[in-house]
């Protein structure tokens, strides 16, 4: 029997479990109350000289993506990772369910969202796509500048 109590278990267990929360979290919505809050791809699209057909394309595309995410609401899997009861005997056989699960999830979320990326990026001219990478990597340089600490 494989020993579910090894180190890189449970530090497999307690990264799934957090990018499971922080991907239920992500799929929730938006957690402010202006509820026309943009994501980062809508920002950085309105950056770009969309012609009226580029922009019809891509508001088309991203109301399908809002469509798929909107019927994801709550947080059904991190309630059910917090209602299991740590004394059980099995509780993490039942933890590591809920991450695999999880994994699952976020894995079908992140080859969703490349999928709305591609078929973005489809719709633009050369110049919005080179324009678009520029933003792309601004965006990764304030990312990796604000956890650096």
């Amino acid at each position: 029997m494989k020993n579910v109590y090894s180190k890189s278990n449970i530090l497999g267990i307690s990264l799934a479990v957090i990018l499971a929360g922080s991907s239920v979290a992500a799929l929730a919505g938006p957690h402010c109350k202006d509820q026309e809050r943009e994501h980062g791809l809508e920002r950085m699209i309105k950056h770009l000289d969309l012609s009226d057909a580029q922009k019809a394309k891509v508001e088309s595309i991203m109301a399908s993506a809002e469509k798929d995410r909107s019927d994801k609401k709550g947080m059904p899997k991190m309630r059910a990772l917090m209602s299991l009861n740590p004394d059980d005997a099995d509780y993490l056989q039942q933890v590591e369910a809920q991450a695999e699960s999880a994994s699952k999830d976020m894995k079908a979320h992140i080859i969703k969202m490349a999928k709305v990326r591609q078929e973005i990026n489809a719709v633009l001219t050369d110049e919005q796509k080179q324009e678009m990478k520029e933003l792309m990597q601004k965006k990764m340089h304030r990312m990796e500048k604000n956890h650096e600490d």
